[in-house]
């Protein structure tokens, strides 16, 4: 800014010009401004030199909007999505610029931009308060909430902040006390925690690695006690919140950067929603910053929220899906808002929606086409949001399991939680909707149950065994379920399974980034699979398994070495399938070229790049479990994942596009009661056949669309 004073008295007038240099190196002039009589804000480029262009930091706003009006969208703007986000701030006294932000804020649709969210009052019936109390502490939250109430606020607030990328407390090195009042309300027998034990008042609280190296069933127990503690904090709070402001969804961010990458802990990402710890999982989409396999990965955190508030009907996942350029581009971001309200997110935030000339943060968007998708994508919303606000995400067939005795052991370290976020994707992509089941979940539903965690208490493996038993199948991967949660051979898995595992050896270089790993990772194994027709071969990566199959287990595949690298076993009406490797980073590692890992801004990109050469071998065994199991939803390119939401009033069928590039004549078959009238989100135009429980829809699908069935 160049703040004007005159040096002599009296009124103001003046010039400025600016110039720079061009390539002779003579000074060029790029903007000249006259009578001018007050001080002056500028924007400007970081490559002024190249742009040319120096502006008033009111064009900015000015351009932007121009652009949007030549550029007008299909749909309605949403009325009943919460769309927050962080835009142009008003100038006190400036009529034109004021009444530009408003038609700004109009023209995109988001129904919570604002320059201070705790500004956003209700409005059309829509309560969208929002309001952070990370800094009020536990003493004081009640007054606080009090406060909110008596001065008429607390009816309006539709989201409380509990804080950003937050972890949970954990209990004092010393909290014993509290340790063994928990253990009997659990109704925990001394020896279940110490075999030596006889009293309960002599177990101490002993989360160290230590204690997990001498007594593995006290360092179970008490890390499991350390999440309930962590939970019991925050829905202290959460309590006293819901007292008063009854109509809020309490959550706070979770980053899924930390630790593993979008793979969390079960106790963090799930269980603190079902023990209403909080009520609104809430998470981020920055995975186009880090070389993960696939953007598609994101969904995987996504269902492990939906997991956290099944049967709650009541309750949303609020997700950030960040616009902001350069960084993300208007495909990616497309992809991954049709993703978000596919696996059940309900409540949006665009976090810093303004360029980089009027940003807070480093988290801008200067980008105008990104303005024009996001526009475009909240338009669409509207022809259908009274389905996804009202509706659900259908069940899954197929199950990926969960359980805090994976979080206890780090069953995602090394290679493993690659292995893992890996093996969500190809399952994906074999057309199985999936949900994310915990420990103590029903699995009557679930024809498919896949797992990769290396612990899983008795009571879950014997539920696992009974539901192979009725008629199920399980997938486990390189040393999946062969501990149970005191770090003991599991031997109702081993047995279920047909194996048992004498070691799990990993390779010398871990991969934990797909894009920047996988490519240069030496194979540790070469599988053979085989087959009544030719040999398929593929390489194991990550981690191997070793272990003798039992006598009534099938060898389906071989390692090099000659060794079983996968079997079946049948039991009862179902079937136990153990590979001794990642299958899932075996289907990606052709997939992923060998190229810098870079955060470029275009698709053409490695940050945005989609892969879609996976394993052919890989995906065959991948696929095996379920071969007979029906598909609520087929496509005709199976890259292209098919979410079914239903309510009342119609059914949403979002299609989100994998393959890399547009698919013409896209057939979608579906095999469940839907309404018969079809629309696309995009108004673009789609083809109906069929009648019944069998119905086809054709259309061509870009990016991402929606088929909307009343």
């Amino acid at each position: 800014a160049l703040t004007a004073r005159a040096t002599k008295g009296g009124p103001l007038d003046f010039a400025v010009e600016f110039g720079v240099a061009d390539a002779a190196g003579m000074i060029e002039s790029v903007r000249r401004f006259d009578r001018l009589t007050k001080d002056l804000a500028l924007a400007y480029d970081a490559d002024t030199r190249w742009t040319r262009r120096i502006r008033p930091d009111e064009e900015v706003l000015y351009d932007l909007l121009a652009h949007l009006k030549k550029h007008p969208v299909e749909g309605v703007a949403p009325k009943r999505t919460l769309v927050y986000g962080v835009t142009f701030t008003p100038k006190p006294g400036n009529e034109k610029y004021n009444a530009a932000v408003s038609e700004f804020t109009k023209l995109i649709g988001a129904t919570a931009l604002r320059d201070d969210l705790e500004k956003a009052d209700a409005v059309g019936g829509l309560i969208r308060g929002y309001t952070d109390l990370r800094g009020v502490p536990t003493p004081k939250l009640e007054e606080h909430c009090k406060k909110l109430a008596a001065e008429g606020k607390a009816r309006d607030i539709a989201v409380v902040s509990l804080g950003d990328e937050i972890g949970l407390a954990v209990p004092p090195a010393g909290d014993h006390a509290g340790f063994r009042a928990w253990l009997r309300s659990q109704n925990v027998k001394p020896a279940d925690v110490d075999p030596g034990a006889t009293d309960i008042e002599k177990i101490n609280y002993s989360p160290t690695p230590e204690t997990a190296r001498a007594n593995p069933g006290l360092y179970y127990w008490s890390k499991v006690y350390g999440y309930r503690y962590g939970i019991r904090q925050l829905r202290e709070r959460t309590d006293i919140i819901r007292k008063h402001l009854p109509g809020a969804g309490i959550g706070a961010n979770f980053s899924p950067h930390h630790k593993n990458l979008y793979l969390g802990d079960t106790h963090h990402w799930i269980s603190v929603f079902r023990e209403d710890g909080m009520t609104m999982p809430w998470g981020e989409d920055y995975i186009w910053q880090v070389p993960v396999g696939s953007q598609q990965m994101n969904f995987l955190m996504v269902d492990m929220f939906r997991a956290g508030i099944r049967n709650k009907a009541d309750r949303k996942i609020h997700y950030y899906v960040m616009p902001h350029t350069p960084g993300n581009t208007p495909a990616s971001w497309r992809r991954q808002f049709y993703g978000d309200l596919a696996h059940g997110v309900k409540v949006f935030n665009l976090f810093e929606f303004r360029p980089v000339q009027a940003a807070y943060t480093e988290n801008h968007c200067s980008d105008p086409a990104m303005y024009q998708e996001v526009r475009r994508g909240l338009h669409e919303l509207g022809r259908f949001e009274d389905i996804i606000q009202d509706g659900q995400v259908e069940q899954g067939v197929a199950g990926l399991w969960f359980s805090e005795a994976a979080d206890v052991w780090d069953d995602y370290g090394r290679s493993l939680g690659a292995g893992k976020r890996s093996l969500y994707v190809a399952i994906r992509h074999q057309q199985l909707p999936l949900d994310c089941v915990v420990d103590g979940d029903d699995l009557s539903p679930y024809k498919v149950l896949s797992l990769r965690d290396r612990h899983v208490g008795g009571a879950g493996s014997k539920a696992i065994g009974e539901g192979v038993k009725a008629g199920g199948r399980l997938l486990a991967t390189a040393g999946a379920g062969m501990f149970d949660e005191r770090n003991q051979p599991n031997k109702d898995l081993r047995a279920l399974l047909g194996a048992d595992e004498t070691a799990l050896d990993h390779a010398k270089e871990d991969v934990t980034r797909e894009k920047e790993h996988l490519p240069f990772a030496e194979p540790m194994e070469t599988v053979k699979v085989r087959t009544n027709a030719t040999e398929l071969k593929f390489g194991a990566f990550g981690s191997r398994s070793r272990f003798k199959a039992s006598g009534d287990a099938h060898v389906l595949a071989d390692f090099a070495d000659g060794s079983p690298a996968m079997v079946m076993r049948t039991e009862g009406k179902g079937r136990a399938y153990y590979c001794g490797f990642l299958p899932g980073l075996s289907y990606f590692r052709p997939a992923i070229p060998k190229r810098p890992v870079d955060r470029g801004s275009t698709d053409e990109t490695m940050a945005h790049f989609i892969p879609t050469a996976f394993d052919r071998g890989a995906a065959m065994l991948i696929a095996t479990p379920a071969e007979e199991v029906s598909r609520p939803v087929r496509c005709s390119e199976p890259l292209v994942e098919a979410t079914v939401i239903r309510a009342k009033q119609g059914v949403v069928i979002a299609l989100v596009n994998w393959r890399g590039k547009a698919v013409k004549g896209l057939t979608v078959t579906v095999a469940v009661d839907v309404p018969a009238k079809a629309e696309l989100a995009s108004g673009g135009a789609v083809k109906a056949s069929g009648e019944g429980k069998t119905r086809t829809f054709t259309l061509d699908l870009e990016v991402a669309d929606a088929i909307i069935l009343r």
